[in-house]
């Protein structure tokens, strides 16, 4: 399956708190799914909003948007605390990315490196 994934509203400067940017994936023109990034105080990034159209999960399209965002994470904010909310059927991927669970809420967190 050849997926594009596309980045907007990058900060061009040193981002706010509650700023946010995005990637998402197209097939065929079309948008398909997509990821967040939230900028908080404290040198602290939220991941948020990933969503991946149901008839196209399974094909790799959510790990193309998670990579497309922590490889500009990696990049950009080496060494800031990096936090998500998760439902309970996506902690899993969180976990085995290294993260772990943060909260009550199934706050997931971890470190960019």
């Amino acid at each position: 399956m050849n997926v594009d994934i596309i980045s907007y509203q990058l900060p061009g400067t040193t981002p706010t708190p509650k700023n946010e940017c995005g990637w998402i994936a197209l097939y065929e023109g079309s948008a398909i799914g997509w990821v967040k990034l939230i900028f908080l105080s404290d040198k602290t990034l939220k991941f948020s909003s990933a969503f991946v159209m149901e008839e196209y999960r399974g094909n790799g399209v959510y790990t193309k948007l998670w990579n497309a965002r922590m490889e500009y994470c990696k990049e950009n904010y080496k060494g800031y605390k990096v936090i998500a909310y998760c439902l309970p059927d996506s902690t899993h991927y969180y976990e085995k990315k290294g993260w772990s669970i943060g909260g009550l809420t199934t706050l997931m967190e971890s470190q960019i490196p």
